[in-house]
């Protein structure tokens, strides 16, 4: 991974490609796509596993604490000249990575929420911004290109993928019900059982 000579700028430019009106999800889906590449290529990280961990220490002005008594996975804060991004240390690195993931997608639409995500019929900002944040690390931690080329080259099972890409089988699951290169999650867990 390549060191970043302006994370400040970077980040600036990862958020200049969300545009300033209400969006849809799809429009909202395919700009984070755009987003978390763009990332990927700054951060010259080329395959996977994403080394999520050294990137947000790279972006600078984020300080990673691990904590042992959250009420959630993970929280994030603007502490003056800083970002706060604290993770529940008693959770599994894969689920710690998700979360890092999906608190920098906090950092990136940090001020957006009411004017890209309005509430949609009884959808608030809140929860259509939790939405985007986990799309965010799913893109950011498995990305689109790499998912599909992985499984056209016959690594379809969804623990040997987890493991590529070091997220859980859920997060797995979800990214290739996302992609649709299978089945909904309940079929696939009613077939385990």
């Amino acid at each position: 991974m390549t060191e970043v000579t302006h994370p400040t700028s970077s980040l600036a430019q990862i958020r200049a490609l969300m545009p300033d009106r209400p969006l849809t999800t799809h429009e909202t889906r395919q700009i984070i796509e755009r987003q978390t590449t763009r990332l990927l290529k700054f951060l010259d990280v080329n395959g996977p596993a994403v080394p999520v961990e050294q990137m947000v220490g790279t972006l600078g002005h984020i300080e990673l604490l691990r904590v042992h008594e959250l009420i959630s996975s993970g929280a994030t804060q603007w502490a003056g000249d800083r970002w706060l991004m604290m993770l529940d240390g008693r959770e599994s690195p894969s689920r710690q990575r998700f979360t890092m993931g999906h608190e920098l997608g906090h950092i990136v639409f940090h001020g957006m929420r009411t004017e890209v995500l309005p509430p949609y019929h009884d959808v608030t900002s809140a929860d259509r911004l939790e939405t985007c944040c986990n799309y965010f690390a799913a893109c950011l931690l498995m990305p689109r290109p790499w998912m599909k080329r992985a499984y056209a080259e016959g690594l379809q099972s969804v623990p040997d993928l987890a493991r590529l890409f070091e997220v859980s089988w859920e997060a797995m699951h979800i990214r290739l019900e996302q992609l649709g290169l299978v089945t909904p999650m309940t079929t696939y867990f009613r077939s385990v059982a």
